[in-house]
């Protein structure tokens, strides 16, 4: 996959598709297709099906919003943001997250 420089330190490219939530394969970048980096690093992917509830009622205390897909590891750096503002998850799951309302 074609790869573009972002800074010194990022390099951005799009994911091959075929693999599915969970699969983790591991990432080598080349510049001439001959020479290759030394350090491969491995690459999770995971799959994002949808959330429930899509609308919440006006009083949403202690509920929470559901994440589903899959592949999701709670060694992730997973961030919930609902209208501008960051919070942790409640939970992670492989097949689920659960993110404050």
């Amino acid at each position: 996959m074609p790869a573009y420089y972002v800074d010194s330190e990022t390099m951005k490219c799009a994911s091959p598709s075929g693999f599915g939530g969970g699969d983790k394969v591991l990432v080598d970048l080349t510049f001439n297709g001959v020479d290759f980096t030394d350090g491969k690093f491995e690459y999770n992917y995971y799959a994002f099906y949808g959330s429930f509830p899509k609308s919440a009622p006006y009083d949403a205390t202690n509920q929470f919003i559901q994440v589903r897909g899959n592949g999701f590891t709670s060694d992730m750096a997973i961030l919930c943001i609902l209208d501008d503002t960051e919070m942790a998850p409640l939970s992670v799951h492989r097949n689920l997250i659960k993110c404050p309302m």
